[in-house]
């Protein structure tokens, strides 16, 4: 399930790129335009991510279908995160187009090598790592938005991160496995705590 969401995110911000990079080869100024374009196209995936984690993790914590303001909830976080990350992308990227033009300018590339660069700011792998935290991100938040309306009905819950616990388990998250939320970290820090991670978070009734 969790492969299928990064390869629906994926497949949506990589077809993004591809529009952004002939129309940043054709005049780069055009990329200051994208965060509206950008912000439309990733709202719905994340709000699809984000609801179905958030409605599962309801139903596992409390059985009573009170769907209606977790949705309301759902929609306004994924609306206003939306605009924030599609800025974000686009400004990384246009910092980075900002490197190759001044590159290809003063060091007499190719346009072989321009067109090449270029291609890496908008190509597949960075799609796939910044799906792989935003789908971490839209599974934690769905699954805290769920938590608080629980926690809204008087029911005391205390959060706990979550490694894989394997050998891909990065320096920085590997301590923070089984930790409860106010020791090791807060929710300021994550998930997702850095590109590409995949930690997530549970809920247990104190």
């Amino acid at each position: 399930m969790r492969e299928n969401d990064e390869d629906t995110f994926r497949g949506v911000l990589f077809g993004l790129f591809q529009g952004q990079k002939e129309r940043a080869l054709e005049d780069p100024g055009k990329m200051l335009l994208e965060d509206e374009l950008m912000a439309d196209a990733l709202a719905a995936s994340i709000e699809t991510i984000a609801l179905a984690e958030a409605w599962g993790e309801y139903q596992k914590l409390i059985a009573r279908r009170q769907i209606e303001s977790l949705w309301e909830k759902i929609k306004a976080w994924v609306k206003g995160y939306s605009v924030k990350l599609a800025r974000e992308i686009n400004q990384t990227s246009w910092d980075m187009l900002e490197v190759v033009l001044k590159s290809y300018a003063s060091e007499g590339w190719t346009m072989g090598e321009l067109t090449a660069a270029v291609a890496d700011i908008f190509g597949e792998a960075r799609a796939q790592r910044i799906a792989v935290t935003e789908v971490t991100r839209a599974y934690v938040e769905g699954s805290r938005i769920a938590a608080d309306e629980v926690i809204a009905q008087g029911i005391k819950m205390i959060e706990i991160w979550h490694t894989d616990n394997d050998d891909l388990v990065c320096e920085l998250c590997g301590p923070l496995d089984g930790e409860p939320i106010g020791i090791a970290w807060d929710r300021g820090m994550g998930p997702p705590l850095h590109p590409n991670c995949r930690c997530w978070t549970t809920f247990e009734v104190v």
